[in-house]
């Protein structure tokens, strides 16, 4: 009883007949003891009236005595019933059932309409605007979507909004089973969506081979484009979907179809690296030379990256190697930037142009050069005439590839391009060789080492003598008694002297030596290899080496300690000439390990066997000779730590060198063989090495340290620590800090630049004023501040847009505020205008100022590449009135826009920063400047409710009509909850009227959706147009006032009745109909609104006016069971007898949405 309406069907008898009220109600299905007496007729026509409809008490009566016949009768009866279910319900019913592949369900609906044939089977669902059928379709429900077809549902059916359907879903889905059932059932295979894309598009991006071949055979048009102007041939091969690309080739899609960046299949499949399907297209003669909006090639695009087998596939197809895009950049510039040596090898082999140069002036020898990729290098020199033809080119700053190689102090690869014919007497702009240039930079360390050697307190010996050595099974000698083992070896043995080679060489450059120095652990106190373990491992890691081996072209010579230094013999001492020459080479031990001219053998590995068997970090010299490499690029460092047949520990390199006190701290835990009796010598070497080296920490500065963009991450808060205390030790000392004066701080790709983030969408992390990401930027800013001289720094702050907490937001800006004060103290040089963006974001104003004064040639305007923003745009957003009072006196130009057309202004007036806007409407900006969206500056500031701010944009007349690109005006945006705003808009003579593009709603509709009874008032007191219907639904603000189409949402709304009133009130007219012809009375009566339904009825809206299904709102109450407002129609004169579409009453629908018993057996 519970579950039906039997309040509703006595009430409208007992208003039809005024008779007494039945004595008891009751359900056919569930007559008195569940049986009945014999009896005929039809229940049906018993039922109805003259008219079709529900007859009074004796129609009743007749229906209850049918009901107490038979059985049979009975279930006739019941039957009948189920027909005459409402038909809305019946079919969301079907959508339901669809989607949720009930297939009893959908197919007992089908059979019953089948009598009929009332139901619309291509009712799409409120929410989505989908039929059953593309429900059934996108949801995989094959035998539902059979039953569907043979019921004639429409197979082509789309949305209003163009998305397309079955077809579409099931291919995009992968059910080619639904997909064949709707090709047989003729559905269009070329049915577009609203972006133009067809069902052949979504099945070849997805990868459905099945379905791409039943869409390609039901003759599926393959080479339509999208709004993008994409293929499908495109998009399989974009997503390396190679059989289908095989079958559209195969079926004569067009190879050479553009989209709209003038990008090709073959060009995104060698951009992606799909080898098999380039091959395809190239075996289908597609164009291998077709260039896309940057004019990049698929070469250009496969060189790049490590798609070798593209790259040979499109040489092989006779591509052309020299092309070079918008930037200059041709094939093998691609590769030796960022592509694999293989890249660059094939080019070479097939004869591409070295020469050529981008339009910065670099060669692809330069870039090789640049990334420090001595393996490109040797691949771009390997044939005399690409040598000759790129070795000397230079860029436009005259620099040579020498001079740049020169320049980082990169000795192999000095080496390499000397031995390949590089001119040395060449000079640059500023007429400096590459010596010059090296020596400059601090790189050419070779008059002190030189030196060293010279005075003979050290001994270089050759490499050969060596390998006698260990050939012979003798153990190392001590240095005085080399000479002697050389005798019995049979071996010349000479240490290697500079004029004994060539008395005019002045450096190592392209000499025919190498030196090299020997880092060991000592096996035993008594000799540093007793077993020959040591010799055996040095000379196995050397021959590694070209210039290692046996008849190489080039003598090495190695420092090894106990045959270098003057020892103790044994059972004596040394001499005191020795021992002065000794006690020289032991003081510039630092020296002989971090000379940019030796190469350095780290053999770590200690064999159990040794009598010392502590391990090579753990030894106090081997640290020591450990962190003086620090300088030297990594390909001159050998170590053997990886071996796995030796027990050694792993080594980690020192990075940044600690500073004297934290070296010594860290060296008093190690252990040296002698005792600790070398710690203090050690340390002093150690300062002595850091004092020398000085110059070269412009390294962590400039950021060339990093060998890589990914290396570059390794500069982290814990490495800026480390290397803030280093700066700040060397700038408390004048003469050391003379010595490093950067003018520029790199830390592009750190872990302090906003591409630590990864992906844009990612959200502002958490921070405090303590935490380490902050302070260690702050402090590492701050130390080399303390030099006064840098001029720039280069980071991407954290985008501070991003989704967080704001607190953490306003913590980082202010530390990166101190940290941009104390880089750029008042002492120090003016920055750079690089700088401004920067600046304006931390509000650094006082610098910011300095910047400007102290500059001639500052570009206020100076672009972001990546936002298209100006200093100006970045201090208006984040509320620096100084700075932006500097910027408008330097003239800026206030209307510039960036990548998303937002000015200065719009930028401060979306963000609140009142102060800001009046600076720039004073200065006269441009109001009413719309961005990539159409929004003013007001519609922002209305949108997000900064009062004073539209004030001020409204005194200097903003247009208030101005709409957007969805057609919002600022008095729309500002009805969602700012009344304030909404009432200076109406003073300011906004149109009332105008409607949103995308649905039609005016201010009026939206508010009175909202409930902001207020801002209804201010619009009717302005005479708002009451009447005016949506776009959509044809629904005026009256019915959007207790609209509860969202009920999915709020099911308990029961509509803004203040609103209704207030509506009411100003002569809304109550009897406009829907685009469904539901007039306001329809709609609350069929809502159960029962206080709307009073508030209409008191102001006497018409009850029965009909929607398109013939409805009045007593009917709809009536079936949806809402018996208060069936009382309040019915009182107030409501037709009782009028019949809809279907000729069904009131009376009828209580009925037949319960159940007939409640009519049947029912009592007045």
């Amino acid at each position: 009883m519970e579950d039906y309406f039997p309040e509703v069907v006595a009430l409208l008898e007992k208003h039809k007949k005024a008779q007494a009220p039945w004595k008891r109600t009751g359900n056919l299905q569930k007559a008195a003891n569940g049986k009945g007496e014999k009896g005929g007729g039809d229940f049906k026509e018993a039922c109805r009236g003259e008219r079709g409809g529900l007859g009074g008490r004796e129609t009743l009566h007749t229906a209850v005595d049918l009901q107490r016949d038979s059985p049979n009768q009975r279930k006739e009866c019941a039957d009948e019933s189920e027909a005459l279910v409402d038909q809305k319900e019946k079919e969301e019913a079907l959508i339901d059932a669809a989607r949720e592949g009930d297939f009893r369900k959908v197919k007992k609906i089908l059979e019953e309409d089948a009598k009929v044939c009332r139901l619309n089977l291509d009712m799409p669902d409120p929410l989505r605007g989908w039929t059953p059928l593309i429900w059934a379709s996108c949801k995989g429900h094959a035998e539902i979507v059979q039953l569907l077809i043979a019921a004639n549902a429409s197979v082509d059916w789309q949305t209003k909004d163009g998305v397309t359907g079955a077809l579409f879903w099931a291919s995009h889905q992968g059910y080619t089973k639904i997909v064949r059932l709707l090709v047989d059932a003729k559905a269009n295979v070329d049915l577009q969506d609203r972006k133009g894309e067809t069902a052949l598009f979504r099945a070849s991006e997805k990868g459905h081979t099945d379905m791409v071949r039943l869409l390609v055979n039901a003759k599926a048009n393959v080479d339509i484009q999208n709004q993008d102007e994409r293929s499908a041939l495109i998009r399989a091969a974009s997503n390396g979907h190679t059989e289908i690309v095989r079958l559209l080739v195969d079926t004569n899609a067009k190879v050479d179809t553009q989209d709209r960046y003038c990008e090709t299949a073959l060009i995104t499949a060698s951009y992606k690296g799909h080898t098999d399907i380039v091959r395809l297209l190239v075996d289908s003669n597609a164009n291998v030379d077709t260039k896309d909006k940057k004019e990049d090639t698929p070469l250009l695009l496969a060189s790049s990256s490590d798609h070798t087998g593209i790259v040979r596939l499109l040489l092989d197809a006779n591509a052309a190697v020299d092309i070079q895009n918008i930037w200059g950049q041709s094939a093998l510039m691609q590769a030796s930037l960022k592509g694999h040596t293989d890249n660059v090898r094939l080019l070479m082999d097939a004869n591409a142009n070295a020469s050529l140069q981008n339009k910065k002036g670099h060669t692809a020898l330069m870039t090789a050069l640049k990334e420090e990729d001595v393996n490109k290098v040797e691949v771009l020199l390997s044939s005399s005439a690409a040598a000759a033809a790129a070795v000397d080119i230079p860029d436009s700053e005259a620099r040579t590839p020498l001079m740049q190689a020169a320049s980082v102090g990169h000795i192999l690869l000095l080496e390499l391009l000397i031995r390949r014919g590089a001119d040395l007497t060449l000079k640059d702009s500023t007429g400096k060789t590459a010596l010059a240039v090296a020596e400059e930079a601090g790189n050419m360390q070779w008059n002190e080492l030189r030196s060293l050697i010279d005075s003979g307190a050290v001994a270089f010996w050759p490499l050969h003598f060596l390998r006698s050595l260990l050939k012979e099974d003798v153990k190392l000698p001590y240095r005085q008694k080399i000479g002697e083992t050389a005798d019995a070896l049979g071996v010349v043995c000479q240490p290697f002297s500079i004029h004994a080679l060539a008395d005019s060489i002045r450096h190592p450059l392209g000499a025919s030596f190498k030196l090299v120095a020997v880092s060991y652990p000592w096996l035993s106190k008594e000799h540093p290899d007793p077993d020959g373990f040591r010799l055996r491992s040095v000379l196995e890691q050397l021959d590694k080496h070209w210039w290692a081996q046996e008849g190489s072209p080039v003598t090495a010579f190695v420092f090894w300690d106990y045959l270098s230094l003057f020892q103790h013999p044994p059972d004596s001492r040394r001499t005191a000439a020795e021992d002065v020459l000794f006690k020289e080479g032991l003081s510039k031990m630092d020296l002989i390990y971090s000379s940019p001219h030796t190469h350095v053998i780290r053999s770590t590995a200690v064999p159990e066997s040794a009598s010392n068997p502590t391990p090579y970090i753990e030894r106090g010299w081997c640290w020591f000779e450990s962190a003086v490499t620090a300088f030297k690029p990594p390909a001159q460092v050998i170590s053997d730590e990886a071996d796995p047949d030796c027990k050694g520990a792993s080594l980690t390199s020192l990075r940044i060198p600690a500073t004297p006190l934290d070296f010594s701290k860290t060296l008093n835990t190690k252990k040296f063989t002698n005792g600790k009796s070398d710690a203090d010598g050690v340390k002093t070497l150690y300062k002595k090495f850091l004092h020398r080296s000085v110059q070269k920490l412009r390294v962590f500065a400039d950021g060339s340290w990093a060998s890589s963009k990914e290396a570059r991450k390794e500069m982290d808060p814990e490495a800026a620590f480390h290397l803030a205390a280093l700066v700040e030790y060397v700038a408390a000392d004048p003469s050391l800090a003379s010595s490093l004066q950067p003018q520029v701080l790199d830390l592009n790709g750190s872990a302090f630049d906003d591409a630590a983030f990864g992906r844009s969408s990612e959200s502002f992390f958490s921070l405090t004023a303590s935490s380490k990401p902050l302070t260690s930027l702050e402090r590492l800013l701050c130390a080399f501040g303390n030099l006064r001289s840098i001029t720039a720094v280069n980071f991407k702050a954290f985008n501070v847009s991003r989704a967080g907490p704001e607190e953490s937001k306003k913590v980082y800006l202010e530390g990166l505020r101190k940290g941009l004060t104390g880089l750029f103290r008042a002492d120090g040089p003016c920055p750079l205008d690089i700088n401004l963006h920067l600046l304006a974001l931390a509000g650094v104003s006082e610098v910011f100022a300095r910047l400007i004064c102290g500059s001639k040639t500052v570009n206020v305007d100076m672009r972001d590449e990546a936002t298209g923003g100006t200093a100006l745009l970045v201090a208006s957003g984040h509320g620096h009135t100084d700075i932006v009072g500097l910027l408008v006196e330097a003239k800026a130009n206030l209307d510039l826009q960036d990548n998303n057309g937002l000015t200065a202004l719009i930028r401060a007036s979306s963000s609140g920063h009142t102060d800001a806007v009046r600076l720039l409407v004073d200065a006269k900006a441009k109001l009413d400047i719309q961005d990539k969206g159409g929004k003013t500056a007001l519609i922002r500031a209305s949108e997000s409710g900064q009062t004073d701010i539209v004030r001020l944009l409204l005194d200097a007349e903003a247009d208030v009509n101005i709409q957007d690109n969805y057609g919002v005006t600022a008095l729309l945006a500002a009805v969602k909850g700012h009344p304030d705003i909404v009432e200076m808009l109406i003073d300011a003579k906004a149109d009332l009227d105008l409607q949103e593009k995308l649905l039609g709603f005016t201010a009026l509709m939206t508010t009175s959706s909202r409930g902001e009874t207020n801002i209804v008032r201010l619009l009717v007191n302005a005479n708002a147009d009451l009447d005016k219907q949506d776009y959509y639904s044809g629904k005026t603000a009256l019915m959007f006032a207790f609209d509860n189409s969202n009920s999915v949402v709020n099911p308990s709304f029961n509509g803004y009745t203040d609103i209704v009133q207030l509506l009411i009130d100003a002569k809304a007219n109550l009897d406009m109909q829907d685009k469904s012809e539901q007039t306001a009375a329809v709609l609350a009566s069929k809502n159960g609104q029962v206080d709307i339904v009073r508030q209409l009825i008191t102001a006497n809206a018409s009850l029965d006016i009909k929607d398109k299904d013939g409805k009045t709102a007593l009917m709809w109450a009536a079936s949806k069971g809402h018996t208060n407002i069936v009382g309040l129609l019915v009182k107030a004169k409501a037709k009782v007898d009028i019949e809809d579409k279907g000729g069904e009453t009131a009376l009828m629908k209580a009925s037949f949405n319960g159940h007939p018993d409640i009519a049947c057996e029912a009592s007045w």
